[in-house]
């Protein structure tokens, strides 16, 4: 994409697109995946099973943190980038990096979470994550969401 070569490429629009349209000098448009109904979770915070069992309450407050952190964010777009500024040598300037917190924003919730506390899972998010990824053969088909998200680590700060 920055040389010219493809006139494409797979990643996530609000992360990539605000670079490589800041190091190209072009503007980028989008073919996401939720603009034709493809909606599934694909990042979040993992933690070991045997990490969860021996210290539950390093879980929680892992996810409280998260939550604030976001919540914080979203109240306060601008010094929350300006924290990040020249904290790594790759990180694109102060304008890239607010564009792409504004576009991540939406990414936070879905419609069976508008309102909550920002990473909040709903079951019925994960049963559809779990019917697409298992459709394309990567995981179980039809496993229980049970398996892949522990509810009782929702945010307390919702």
């Amino acid at each position: 994409m920055l040389s010219g070569q493809v006139d494409g490429l797979i990643g996530f629009a609000h992360d990539q697109g605000p670079n490589i349209a800041n190091k190209s000098g072009r503007e980028m448009r989008y073919l996401r995946y939720s603009d034709e109904g493809l909606n599934f979770f694909s990042n979040g915070l993992i933690a070991n099973t045997s990490t969860i069992e021996r210290s539950p309450e390093l879980a929680r407050a892992m996810v409280d943190a998260a939550a604030e952190s976001f919540e914080a964010a979203i109240a306060n777009p601008e010094e929350a980038v300006k924290a990040m500024v020249g904290k790594d040598p790759q990180t694109p300037p102060e304008s890239v990096l607010l564009q792409q917190w504004q576009e991540t924003i939406p990414l936070l919730t879905t419609a069976n979470t508008e309102g909550q506390a920002p990473g909040v899972n709903a079951e019925e998010d994960w049963t559809n994550t779990i019917y697409i990824l298992g459709d394309a053969g990567l995981t179980e088909v039809g496993a229980e969401p049970s398996k892949y998200w522990d509810s009782s680590f929702t945010s307390s700060k919702e």
